[in-house]
């Protein structure tokens, strides 16, 4: 009778020696994944995009210890930035694609100075924003992403048709009766890029600019 009590008294302290280990374990795994570093884009000098990318990414819980941080550390950030995480922050979300297209970016005249080899330019609607395909692709632009052109001699509706990309897909189409005339350019040297990306009540509406020689 003894060694039964004995078997189970060193049973019990078997599984409560273990079930302490696995407690701690868990506790510790807790406090690791709690204290691990994540990269902050800096507001002040970072590319706009990836901040909002950033704050879109990250649940609101580690967004407000960031955003008060930066605070603290009395960092300039821009207003369409601040008003991002204080979106995030109340709301628990935010339309990433709106402040992106919004957003004026310091380096559009870096690159306007860089294209002053290309004396012409032209500038034209993106056809096709009708359909959500396209439009989910432009969620991740902001205006003077580089786009390329492209024509499409498989295009069901079209063969003439010119395809818009950027590194996602296509984006979109150039308009019918352009088409002749964005052909003879493309064929010359040339750059693209996003002009203009405006929601409008019903639709959107967006236009690509092309320096050419």
């Amino acid at each position: 009778m003894i060694w039964i009590i004995i078997l189970v008294i060193v049973v019990i302290l078997f599984f409560v020696f273990n079930s302490g280990n696995s407690k701690q374990n868990i506790i510790s795994s807790t406090k690791n994944t709690f204290e691990a570093e994540i990269d902050v884009p800096n507001p002040e000098n970072s590319n706009p995009k990836n901040v909002i990318e950033f704050i879109d990414h990250y649940d609101s819980n580690v967004i407000k210890p960031v955003y008060e941080q930066l605070n603290s550390l009395n960092k300039r950030i821009p207003p369409l930035i601040d008003s991002a995480f204080r979106e995030k922050i109340q709301n628990h979300y935010i339309s990433k694609e709106i402040y992106l297209w919004n957003m004026s970016i310091e380096s559009r005249k870096i690159i306007e100075d860089d294209l002053e080899v290309y004396p012409s330019k032209i500038i034209f609607e993106l056809k096709g924003l009708h359909l959500d395909k396209y439009v989910n692709k432009l969620k991740n632009n902001i205006i003077y992403d580089e786009v390329y052109l492209e024509e499409d001699p498989e295009n069901e509706y079209d063969n003439e048709a010119i395809k818009v990309e950027n590194l996602d897909g296509i984006i979109g189409y150039v308009p019918r009766e352009q088409t002749f005339e964005i052909k003879e350019i493309i064929e010359k040297d040339y750059r693209a890029y996003i002009n203009k990306i405006e929601r409008q009540p019903n639709f959107l509406y967006a236009e690509i600019i092309i320096y050419y020689k």
